[in-house]
Order: C-alpha cells, then structure tokens, then sequence
C-alpha cells in the first residue's frame, strides 16, 4: 500500500510525539518509585493510538507487536498487574523497538520488509510481555486479537464526523476511521449527510463533500474514541458526545424491534447543549507549521525591516512630518510583527533537557553507578536553531560526566560521599543570552594530570606557566583526553574540541569553573537567536558597528575627570568599581579623529567592561547576516547587517570581546605584581 509523502510525515510527527511522552512517563514512573494513573494513561494512550494508526496505514507488524504491549498496559490500568521497574526498563525497550519500526514503514511505506534481526527481537520482547498477561487473555494475544464484547452498560455516543473539503488530496479516507472504529465496539447507526454536494457538473472527483453522524457503543471513554480520529482531527470538525438515557432507550428499542435506527439530526434532540459542542471544538487550538516555512517567514520580515530603515532615513532626509509620522506607524506594526514572528520560532529548551533523562538512565546502567538527574530552567526560550544545534554538544557533556565527572559506588563511598551521584541541568538567561550549565558532584578536574596530558601531546610545553582557568580550558584541546582507556562513550579525544567548535559556531561561549574533589561545572552561553535582534548603533571611524541592546546597560562621554583617572590605563573608576576599557578604534585599526570620545557600558557573564567608540546612533532592528568565508575566523564579530543607508553594519561579538579584555586585565596585574 502506498501513502502519501504527506500522510507519512503526519504519522511519523504522531508517532515521535506520542514516543516520546511514552519515554518521560516511564521515566518518571522509574524516579519515583511508581506510576501515577496519569503516566499509566500516557503510556497506554501512546501505544494504543499508534497501533490505531498503523492498522489504517496497514502496517501490520507494528499493530502485532503493539498489541501485545497495549494488553499488558490495559492490565496494569485495570490494577490486575504493577509496573515494577523491571517492567518499566522492559517498556523502554519496547518504546525503542517500536521506534525502529515506525522509521521502517514510514521509509518504505510498508513494514513488510522489516529485517529479520529486528523481527527476532520483536519476538523476544513479545515473549516477556506476554509473560505479565492474564491467563485467559494469553491465548487471544498470540492469535493476534482480543474478543471484544458488548454489554448492556457500555456507554453510547453520538459522533459528527465533518472533513475538511480536501481530506482526500492528503491521502486520508474518513470511511477507513470510520471502520477502524467499528472494530474497537459497535456501530449503531450510521446518517450520511450530503447537503454540501453540488452541482454534478461542478463537482470535483478527489474533493470531500459529505460528512456523517455516527451512533456507537462501546467500553471506550471519549477521549480514546478521539484518539481513533486523531490523524485526521486537524484537518476535520469531530463532535462526540455521550447520549441520554433517554435516546438510548429509543435507539435500543428501534434496534430490537429492527426497525431503522432512529436519527439525531441536531444534538439539541439528544440533550446536548451548543454550550457542549464549543467546549469540545475549542480544545483544539494549536497546529503544526513546517520549520521551514518560519525560516522563510523570518527571513522576509528581515528584509522588511532593512527595507524600512532605508524608507526611514529617506523620510528623515525630506523633513516631510507628515511623511515620517506615517513610516514611524508603520515601523511600529512591523516592530510588532517581528516579536510575534520571534515568538513563534522561540521554544522551550525543556524538552531537549528531558531526552536527557534516557540517556542518563541507560549509562548509569551501563556503567553501574547511581546517578539522578536535575533539570530546571526548562521553560527557559531560546531559538529553535540553537536548541536544533546544541543538542549533540549537550549529550557528549553529560556522557563525560557519568564517566569521567562522577566516580564510581567504590570512589564515592571512600570519599565519604551519597552513592547516589548527582548531575544537574541548568538554564537561565543572562543580559541578551541564554546560559545553559551542566555540573556535577564528582571528582572534579585533577589539574596535575591535565598538565601532564598536555606535555605528553605538545599541546604545551615542560616550563609554561598557566593560570587555573587556562590549564582547565586544555580540555578542550584537538585530541585531548586523560581517559586511561577508550569506551564506547568516551575516551578518544574527539570530544571536548567538538563541543567547543560547535558552541562558538553558535555565536557562544563555554567556561569550566571545578574543584578537585568536589566537582564540575560547564557553562555555556549563547544567543536567544540567530535571525533578527534589537541593537545599538555606533560608528567608529568610517565604519559602523552593531552592539546587542540587552547587553547594552548605560553610555557615558568619556570626559576630562575619567581620562584623569586612567593615567595610560584602559579601566576607569565608575561608581566605586573598576570597568575596563576596550579601544574599538584601535581593535579595528580604524583611522580618523572624532569629536568626543563615549563609553558604552555593556554587560556578560557577570562581568562589565566599556566600549570607546566615536558616534552614538541609538537603537538599530538589526537583520542578522552570516559572514562571508573570508571573514568566518574573525574573532571579534558575529555578523553583519544592512543599514538604511545600504552601508555594512559589523555586529560586535561581546562574548569573546569581554573574555580578551579579561584576560589584558590579569596580564596587566601580573606584570603589576611582578
């Protein structure tokens, strides 16, 4: 059978979400020592609607070995078994199996040649799991089906099932649900509806006009009746509802008597309120937008705003008021479409953060060390571009820290510590950036060895004098490692110097702060986004460059009583603390005199330091470009933008500025103590 390109998409994205709370539910189950009915409800729901989805796929080897798992799921909702954790790693492994298979099918469209390796092990965890069922139940799970009966307490619903116009055009077929349907209780009735057909010689083959009121009976509540529909919800109006006592008495005696079934054309007739019906319509509030049509969004807004600081500085040029009263409107609204598009493509690092919770899990196993995990920060946003991006650099910083960071039940105990270590996930934003920091409460960075390390690989040489921050960033050196053997997680030295690479392509920053004996910690900073930000401008000499506005905290003149204090020094007294100084005009080697000289005080990391710089032009939408090739190395800039003028504007990398300028001012104090 083949489906759409469209169709299998849709799957895959259900199918990955649904995992994917399957997974954080099992974990939460195992932290906390048992499962609430909500996490058992995800599981359950997770498995079962899959299942559904793959039986109208035709994927019948994901139904078969989805089955089996539903059934040990439905016991343990019923309270006839408990996950225990043994269960719970067994259900992480199905979640994993069936992960592989839902990539299969959707590459192939059709799990009919799933390999045979896979099938054994498919078979293998069918066998535990059938080992948990009921006894009676057994049987019916490796015919491949469960009986399904029907009683007279079953609920009864009344469902409206309304496609969308071009439901067929995506390759769905409302009849097949509809059937599907059928299979999980009983179809009473069934009103197809064709008011909306028209014309025969308007009508278009592949189009949808009808839509249909169904009665259904079955043990089902309305959510799992949902989940049946749910591939096709966005793309429909679905209404179901339960129906009264009193209209199941009717249906009931029209079905005895085999008459036809009696019809409700209007909810109102079965008791059910518009009030009802809107409730349930609202649910439905969010959709899913391909990634790439916000890039191509984003993008053109960026345009826009470099479009309308030309029309601004034209409109300023003329000193028409009229005129720049109208373009100030205008660059209001498109100021606020610009958030809202930002918005849209800001997300939570959370659910990055909760992968984490597997991987943890499995190399603590791995490794046979107890370890918990902390996450905060997870409603923290950030660009969906550098969450995309940061992922890999994260999971070869947490794989360090259960190897290499905490040490083993043995270590821990003689050095008087909880067996039970401890990894944390940290996020939080910080003047125009987000930092994202990853500690541990193991044995920290043994300085003596790193140096040693080093000198064995001439990365230094026998006699350097390195201070305690330099010696620690060694880590992050081409081929580093101090492992004294290599694992499949680490030890090879292909992973610090990746992580490092990645970040600063990033735009960001990464710093080590540890303590032998008590642990580390990673802090990574990196910018909200890498598409369009609010900045100031300034110019120095014939160029202009861009400074991030959240970073920017106050500008001063550098006048006559602040050039007193300096005495030939870059750093003046501000307020009772010292605030270095970095000479723009001299980084750059820009040439030309300017009026006055003015200082823009700019915040990171927790430190302050002041720009010279020559003009002040205030703030700047600023449309971020990537450099050229030629260009890519340079340290001191992150980007580029457009002006109204249609001259360059130079983004000024504040990060790494601030950490050269940090480092001028220890050498300046050690050549002070010397």
């Amino acid at each position: 059978m083949q489906h759409s390109e469209a169709t299998l998409k849709e799957f895959r994205e259900e199918a990955d979400e649904l995992l994917t709370s399957m997974e954080d539910a099992l974990l939460a189950a195992q932290e906390n020592g048992g499962v609430e009915r909500e996490d058992l409800d995800a599981i359950f729901r997770a498995a079962h609607t899959i299942k559904g989805g793959s039986g109208l796929l035709g994927f019948a080897k994901i139904v078969s070995f989805t089955h089996v798992a539903e059934n040990v799921l439905d016991d343990a909702r019923e309270g006839k078994l408990s996950l225990t954790p043994e269960l719970i790693d067994l259900f992480l492994t199905v979640k994993d199996h069936m992960h592989a298979l839902v990539e299969i099918a959707v590459r192939d469209s059709s799990d009919a040649n799933v390999p045979q390796a896979l099938l054994a092990k498919g078979d293998v965890l069918k066998s535990k799991l059938e080992k948990y069922l009921r006894s009676d139940l057994a049987a019916a799970v490796v015919n491949g089906k469960t009986a399904q009966t029907q009683t007279e307490g079953d609920a009864l619903w009344l469902i409206e099932l309304k496609p969308d116009l071009h439901l067929f055009r995506q390759g769905m077929d409302p009849a097949s649900f509809i059937e599907f349907l059928g299979t999980k209780g009983k179809i009473v009735s069934i009103h197809t509806h064709l008011d909306s057909v028209p014309q025969l010689d308007t009508i278009e083959p592949i189009d949808c006009y009808v839509s249909w009121k169904i009665e259904y009976q079955g043990k089902q509540s309305q959510e799992e009746i949902e989940d049946v529909f749910s591939f096709i919800k966005s793309d429909c109006i679905i209404l179901i509802n339960p129906v009264p006592t009193a209209a199941r008495v009717a249906i009931a005696q029209s079905v005895a008597d085999k008459n036809e079934p009696k019809v409700i054309d209007n909810p109102s007739d079965a008791g059910i309120s518009a009030d009802d019906a809107n409730k349930h319509l609202a649910k439905s509030r969010t959709i899913r937008v391909d990634a790439d049509k916000i890039d191509v969004l984003i993008n053109q807004i960026g345009e826009m705003v470099i479009a309308n600081a030309t029309v601004v500085q034209q409109a300023n040029q003329l000193r028409d008021t009229g005129l720049i009263e109208s373009v100030a409107v205008v660059s209001r609204m498109l100021e606020e479409i610009r958030e809202s598009a930002m918005k849209v493509r800001m997300v939570q690092i959370g659910e990055t953060f909760n992968r984490f919770k597997r991987i943890v899990h499995d190399i603590a196993q791995k490794l046979g060390k107890e370890v918990k995990l902390e996450i905060s920060g997870g409603d923290t946003e950030l660009d969906k571009t550098v969450v995309e991006k940061i992922a890999d650099p994260l999971v070869h910083m947490v794989r360090n820290a259960l190897d290499h960071g905490l040490e083993s039940t043995e270590g821990r105990r003689a050095a008087g510590k909880p067996v039970e270590g401890l990894v944390k996930l940290n996020a939080y934003h910080e003047a125009g950036s987000i930092a994202i920091e990853i500690s541990d409460d193991g044995q920290g960075l043994d300085q003596a060895r790193i140096f040693a390390k080093a000198v064995e690989k001439g990365i230094i040489d026998t006699g350097a004098n390195l201070s305690k921050e330099d010696m620690q960033k060694l880590i992050f050196a081409p081929g580093f490692s101090t492992a004294s053997e290599v694992t499949d997680l680490s030890g090879r030295g292909v992973g610090m110097d990746v992580v490092r690479r990645n970040i600063e392509e990033l735009r960001g920053v990464i710093s080590i702060d540890s303590e032998k004996g008590k642990g580390t910690r990673f802090i990574i900073r990196l910018p909200l986004t890498l598409a369009i930000i609010d900045g100031f401008l300034v110019k120095v000499g014939q160029n202009y460059y861009v400074i991030p506005l959240e970073m920017v905290t106050e500008c001063l003149e550098l006048n006559a009583q602040y050039r007193a204090q300096m005495h030939g020094n870059n750093y003046i007294n501000l307020r009772g603390s010292l605030l270095p100084l970095l000479r723009v005009k001299e980084l750059f080697e820009e040439t030309g005199d300017s009026r006055r000289d003015n200082i823009v005080v700019v915040q990171y990391a927790g430190h302050k330091m002041g720009l010279l710089v020559d003009e002040l032009h205030g703030e700047f939408q600023t449309v971020i470009k990537p450099l050229g090739k030629y260009f890519r190395n340079q340290r001191w800039l992150s980007g580029a933008t457009i002006l109204g003028s249609g001259e360059v504007g130079l983004i000024l990398d504040i990060q790494n500025l601030g950490n050269y300028v940090t480092t001028l001012v220890s050498m300046n104090r050690a050549k002070g103590a010397d």
